[in-house]
């Protein structure tokens, strides 16, 4: 009989001859991949060796005034979460973060709330857009049913003993037509394999895990849930192969997304390798994109997999969609 046990960090099977398995699919071989992670033969699920259970960091600037201008990331959230909800009674995103999502999107439900470990965050979710946020979801209200829950990069954070928890959560309180939406790192993508160390959503310091679409399902379907759908971002195609080509020219990992997305160093002034960096991008701008559009029509091709899940009832079909 398998059981979890934490190793180096983070979590796998330990089987009664004292072997160590996948945490995901608890069979497979495991090998080193890297520095950071380790690869399960059977199922291709990466653990990290040194990620801690779970990770909180502030991922967004919390800047209102950044809040109120719409991305193209904003629009295909919102259309994906158009394309999944069966019933419009209460949405909850999981590492909600600055609140954005939430604030941007409960207008289509009756009620919804935010899971979110980082205190900053929470409290300008809170505070500044009054939204309902909690720090764990055994916070939330008894009488809560759940009709869509979401996890835009959050599930890539989490032990999976943190994520089989949760997930037993909401489908504990989920309505008859559930929906579950997540978003990770595809790990088993073109991008990846193409890029390694030097992809874009490569981030050993606060991910966990590294899924592929076959360890995505087989944890989903631990909790009866089977993906329904599919669906391709050239926003998350476009910039992956853009700040991948960057790092892997320039050797520093994501400095442009730490610029705007995190916001990172916004103490320090811009200098000359910041300066760099932008004229080598809109060098690497046409190719990236033309990459991204190449996506569309190639499956597995992209660093990101977005997929909703439903809870299973016999069927596993999946549609691909491009949003």
């Amino acid at each position: 009989m398998a059981e979890l046990t934490p190793v180096l960090g983070s979590w796998v099977h330990m089987q009664a001859d004292n072997s160590i398995s996948c945490c995901i699919c608890g069979c497979g071989e495991l090998t080193a991949v890297g520095r950071h992670y380790v690869r399960c033969s059977s199922c291709g699920h990466e653990t990290n060796a040194g990620a801690p259970e779970s990770v909180s960091i502030t991922n967004e600037r919390l800047d209102r005034a950044g809040l109120s201008r719409t991305t193209a990331l904003d629009r295909f959230k919102r259309r994906v979460l158009k394309r999944c909800v069966a019933d419009s009674s209460f949405l909850l995103d999981v590492g909600s973060g600055s609140g954005r999502f939430l604030s941007r999107n409960r207008d289509m439900f009756k009620g919804a709330a935010g899971i979110e470990i980082d205190p900053a965050s929470v409290a300008f979710s809170r505070e500044v857009l009054s939204l309902l946020v909690a720090g764990d979801i055994s916070e939330l209200p008894a009488e809560v049913r759940i009709s869509v829950a979401t996890f835009w990069h959050s599930l890539e954070h989490m032990g999976i003993g943190t994520a089989d928890r949760v997930l037993r959560e909401i489908t504990v309180r989920g309505a008859p037509t559930l929906r579950v939406v997540v978003s990770v790192p595809a790990a088993d993508s073109r991008l990846f394999r193409l890029f390694g160390e030097h992809a874009a959503y490569y981030d050993p310091a606060t991910h966990a895990h590294q899924f592929t679409a076959a360890s995505l399902d087989l944890l989903m379907s631990r909790h009866r849930l089977a993906r329904c759908r599919c669906f391709h971002s050239f926003a998350y195609g476009w910039f992956g192969w853009l700040q991948s080509m960057l790092n892997s020219i320039t050797g520093r990992h994501n400095r442009l997304y730490m610029r705007i997305k995190r916001n990172a160093n916004r103490s320090e002034r811009m200098g000359a390798g910041d300066v760099g960096d932008i004229l080598l991008a809109c060098l690497l701008l046409p190719a990236a994109a033309l990459v991204g559009l190449l996506d569309r029509g190639m499956r597995g091709s992209g660093g990101v997999l977005t997929a909703c899940y439903a809870p299973a009832h016999g069927e596993s079909a999946s549609e691909e969609s491009t949003t």
